[in-house]
């Protein structure tokens, strides 16, 4: 916990993880966390071998801990983080690198949508977002408006009619920032003074949007991989996304036509031709989007259909998706092209994948790597298909300086697998599934393999060594999906064996055996919402391990999204893991219990309009083991006002307790802002925030921020901030730290 994909609004969140299991008595186990930030374009994974930790803390005793006060505050930003288990001081394993968003509560209530003509930047953004609903309020994940305006990405791009696809647009994006610290922050491995550019431009040409992407920062480290990147690509998705609305708003506008008049004839009657073409835009398939078009009489050109065909087509550092098993969240510096007109599909990425380091930040070096993937087949990826995929990923021998002291090898991989998937009854129910052989060479440097019944000609083939091992893995999957009805069926089960490896999807856990089913009900027009899971996982495939570990979880999720009434939100999830083994001592028995609950309500006070949250958080964990018992509360209280003219207060106010063997904490932590807006394009926010744990430290922090919007320049955002802790333990952790950050964004 926090989950996979999870946002958290916790100002001092938990994290925690189940112990390493089985442990011998007598010996010492430590977990080290790291927690990274993910740049834009980057994978988790990739995240976590470039990127310098945001917080990183070892030599933890026990499987969880909470984000330290003295530590610099989690920034409204994705993270990657991930655990390494140590026995005896000696590396064991590690966990899978997962993502959380980090979302502060205080930023969200206070976009409150606003009834009144109040001019704040603010009140107009959300104003315009209430109006995109039929309902006052929708709320997604703790208050966050569903749609409208403020979305990026597509939405970057000129809504240009068909009959315009022959102008030459050129758009896109910049974003400038630096910040400059007098220290580096607490459990940090941040440089205390650092600038980044990301830099978008797109160029559309004959309605075709080219576009470059690159990333540039001074964080880069020698004994990392590269952080800074640049792509060239063409953008399959803004292509699709402006035919769809250019194609929907050209025939809604000519359905009074005479000739439309005639079509919607055939068609019942016109209220329904138009709710018809409205349905385009949540199409996903590019033929099926060209088909409803041109059934309704509008036209798409040629060129738009050709490119249409191709999926992908990036040069330069990508993150090709082939699947989970083969090539999955790495960066491929080369080339990344996927192509699928009608239903033959054929893609191919590579060639770069990891540079050289002859000495990594486990003093380690790492090799040269390079990676090869191709997929063919038929069908359609989205709908019914049939593909063959073939990775070859291997290490360069010569790329590093080894010696005595080195003890990791240069490897190779072989893999081939088989997709399918079958889409039946207009995709209500899907079933599909993959497999996948794995051929691994543990050290390229190893004897050939000698008096083996492998055939002669696969020994020369694949050159097997005495390092060799293979192994499979498999997935079969089934979906049900009746938008009638609002119901969402599915289940999976997925083995990877205890030798499967792919040096292209390094997240993928092996000697595992999964069982999951998922089930998701909307009533009342979607308003409640009622969500479950279920999923079992056990090793020991091969029963090569002395006991064999199960991990069973299930949880049920409540939702109720009333208009004019407050959201509620219940999320209860118990977590098991055990293992029995002849030796009692060595036996597993624990659990972990999440439960969550969460509701607002936005509305008026005479002319001021409110919106007040509550949430409340709660974990334990038990075991056999007194160690791993704990408890953990988490509440939140924040409350937003927002006047006619345009000032914004904002308050919140919560409270963490936590107890582990008889040792009681609570930290309390209180933020207020004021946010006022002056000539519409200039915006500031005073705030001040103060965090206490009892009998250890106490924080304060104080910030300014400002920003203008800058004709022709941009928006400049410039953020100041003065932190001050106090460590009443030891006093030798007290600091006085100043914080300076600038951005410029520039959009065109």
């Amino acid at each position: 916990s926090p989950a996979d994909y999870e946002n958290i609004i916790e100002s001092v969140p938990v994290f925690n993880w189940m112990p390493l299991a089985p442990v011998k008595g007598g010996q010492n186990v430590t977990y080290a966390l790291k927690i990274v930030e993910i740049l834009p374009r980057q994978s988790p994974v990739d995240a976590m071998l470039s990127n310098p930790a945001y917080f990183e803390q070892s030599n933890l005793i026990n499987p969880l801990i909470r984000y330290p006060l003295a530590s610099r505050e989690l920034e409204n930003k994705r993270y990657a983080w991930k655990i390494k288990a140590f026995v005896n001081g000696v590396f064991a394993c590690e966990s899978e690198v997962r993502e959380f968003k980090f979302e502060p509560i205080i930023n969200e209530t206070s976009k409150v949508p606003i009834k009144s003509q109040g001019t704040s930047k603010i009140s107009t953004s959300f104003r315009q977002k209430r109006n995109t609903v039929n309902s006052d309020f929708v709320f997604l994940d703790f208050s966050l408006c569903a749609g409208g305006a403020g979305s990026k990405g597509l939405g970057s791009f000129k809504d240009v009619s068909l009959k315009e696809a022959g102008k030459i647009i050129i758009s896109g994006s910049s974003k400038m920032y630096t910040q400059k610290s007098n220290r580096i922050g607490t459990n940090q491995d941040l440089p205390p003074n650092l600038a980044r550019w990301e830099f978008n431009p797109t160029l559309t040409y004959y309605g075709i949007p080219l576009s470059l992407n690159l990333l540039l920062t001074t964080e880069q480290k020698k004994n990392t991989q590269n952080i800074n990147n640049v792509s060239i690509g063409f953008e399959f998705e803004a292509l699709l996304e402006r035919i769809k609305k250019s194609a929907v708003n050209e025939l809604l506008s000519e359905t009074e036509s005479k000739d439309s008049l005639k079509l919607a004839s055939r068609y019942g009657d016109a209220v329904k031709m138009k709710n018809e073409i409205e349905k385009i835009k949540s199409l996903n398939d590019p033929d099926e989007v060209i088909d409803k078009i041109e059934k309704y009489g509008g036209k798409v050109t040629g060129l738009s259909k050709f490119f249409l065909a191709f999926r992908k087509i990036g040069i330069g550092t990508n993150y090709p998706d082939f699947s989970n098993f083969t090539l999955s969240a790495v960066p491929v510096t080369g080339l990344n092209f996927e192509i699928n007109p009608g239903l033959f599909y054929f893609a191919v990425a590579g060639l770069n994948n990891q540079k050289a380091i002859q000495k990594s930040e486990n003093e380690q070096p790492v090799y040269e790597r390079k990676v090869i993937a191709a997929k063919l087949g038929f069908g359609k990826k989205d709908y019914s298909h049939f593909y063959f995929t073939y990775l070859y990923a291997w290490d360069r021998d010569g790329s590093v300086i080894r010696d005595s002291s080195t003890f990791v090898n240069p490897m190779k991989n072989h893999i081939l697998g088989l997709e399918s998937k079958l889409s039946l009854f207009e995709s209500k129910f899907e079933i599909g599934g993959q497999i996948a052989v794995s051929l691994l060479t543990r050290d390229i440097t190893a004897p050939d393999i000698q008096n083996s019944s492998i055939p002669s000609f696969l020994q020369k083939m694949f050159d097997i060594k005495m390092s060799s091992s293979a192994d499979y893995s498999f997935t079969v999957n089934t979906a049900l999906n009746l938008d009638e009805t609002n119901t969402k069926l599915s289940g999976t089960i997925t083995q990877v064996g205890p030798g499967y490896v792919s040096l292209g999807a390094p997240n993928l856990k092996n000697d595992n055996l999964s069982f999951a089913i998922k089930l998701s009900q909307g009533l009342a027009q979607n308003r409640i919402t009622i969500s479950s899971f279920y999923k079992k996982t056990s090793d020991n495939l091969i029963n090569w391990k002395k006991s064999t570990t199960k991990n069973t979880s299930f949880g049920i999720n409540l939702s109720l999204q009333f208009p004019k009434f407050p959201f509620l939100r219940l999320n209860y999830s118990p977590n098991y893991q055990s293992s029995e083994n002849d030796n009692d001592s060595l036996s597993i028995d624990n659990k972990i219990s999440l439960f969550t609950i969460s509701t607002g309500y936005g509305y008026n006070i005479s002319n001021i309009s409110s919106y007040t949250m509550i949430s409340f958080s709660k974990q334990e964990s038990r075991s056999k083991s007194e160690l791993n018992r704990y408890s953990v509360n988490n509440f939140v209280l924040s409350n937003t006002l927002s006047f006619q003219f345009p000032l914004t207060l904002s308050a919140s106010f919560g409270f963490a307790q936590s107890k582990l063997f008889q040792e009681y904490n609570k930290i309390t932590y209180l933020d207020f802002s004021a946010s006022y807006g002056l000539f519409d394009i200039w915006q500031n926010a005073l705030g001040i925030n103060q965090a206490y744990e009892r009998n250890k430290n106490n924080k304060l922090g104080l910030y300014l921020n400002s920003e203008l919007t800058i004709p022709v320049i941009g928006m400049l955002n410039v953020r100041l901030e003065k932190n001050i802790y106090k460590d009443k333990v030891q006093g030798y952790n007290n600091y006085d730290e100043f914080i300076f950050r600038a951005t410029i964004t520039s959009s065109w």
